[in-house]
């Protein structure tokens, strides 16, 4: 493969010593450097078409992506910006540019940015997720739970927005609120066990035995002979003293398993 990416590359140099506008070469030339893992070249192959063809959304996003993956940001803040000025209907071009401002700090241009974002595209889960991280560093709970909200009503079978948003109400200490989501979120996922399996570790690291026993629960109305089940409904009961309880989940789970 090694040998075929020279040959193409020195054929695309010759190209480009009689056309160096060739935009096809210029762009080919950009993917082999990245195959070859040679980003610096790449970049500044990438960088000439832009220049020659400053509309071009898919040379603005690898250019822009190859900064991110190497920490550029501000680089990345640079070519997204020109993307949004070149495409201002392109929703990844301030979704993208917001995510280079944020990396810098830059946190009140990355917010407006990203809205701008969800404003061109209303059903993106991403940006709302970019969002919460910025929220959530200035203790901006309104919004935070604004925009947690916003994500389960576009797609109520988002788990990580519902465990999000309960974290959330437990953090801002509602915790009526939080394990209300965690009863729905236990209905909800009846059927994914590995999905209970992590919320329940997570609530065993720190000792949220109610909280587990709740999700815990919620699965069990579905599966109600599941012995992995039992085996955590019995431990997440003993953790809140339920001994009885516990003793009656223990006494189903089947041996061996």
């Amino acid at each position: 493969i090694k040998k075929e990416e020279t040959k193409a590359l020195d054929l695309i140099h010759q190209v480009l010593v009689s056309h160096p506008d060739h935009i096809k070469a210029l762009s080919m030339a950009g993917r082999i450097y990245q195959q070859q893992n040679k980003l610096e070249e790449a970049v500044v192959v990438y960088e000439k078409v832009l220049q020659r063809r400053p509309a071009d959304q898919g040379t603005y996003l690898v250019l822009g992506r190859i900064y991110w993956n190497t920490n550029r940001f501000s680089d990345a803040e640079r070519v997204f910006e020109l993307m949004t000025d070149q495409l201002p209907e392109s929703y990844a071009a301030y979704y993208f540019y917001g995510k280079a401002l944020a990396a810098q700090g830059k946190l009140d241009m990355a917010e407006k940015a990203l809205l701008k974002s969800l404003q061109l595209e209303p059903s993106l889960e991403e940006p709302r997720f970019e969002l919460l991280k910025i929220y959530q560093s200035q203790n901006q709970h309104q919004k935070t739970t604004h925009v947690y909200q916003s994500i389960l009503t576009n797609n109520p079978d988002n788990i990580d927005a519902a465990f999000g948003l309960a974290e959330h109400y437990r953090k801002i200490k509602k915790p009526e609120a939080s394990l209300e989501i965690l009863k729905e979120l236990g209905r909800r996922i009846d059927s994914d066990a590995t999905v209970v399996a992590t919320l329940f570790e997570r609530y065993l690291e720190t000792k949220r035995f109610e909280e587990a026993s709740w999700v815990i629960s919620g699965m069990l109305n579905t599966a109600e002979h599941d012995s992995d089940l039992h085996y955590m409904a019995g431990i997440a009961c003993n953790g809140i003293d339920q001994d009885d309880q516990a003793l009656s989940h223990m006494l189903k789970v089947r041996p061996g398993s």
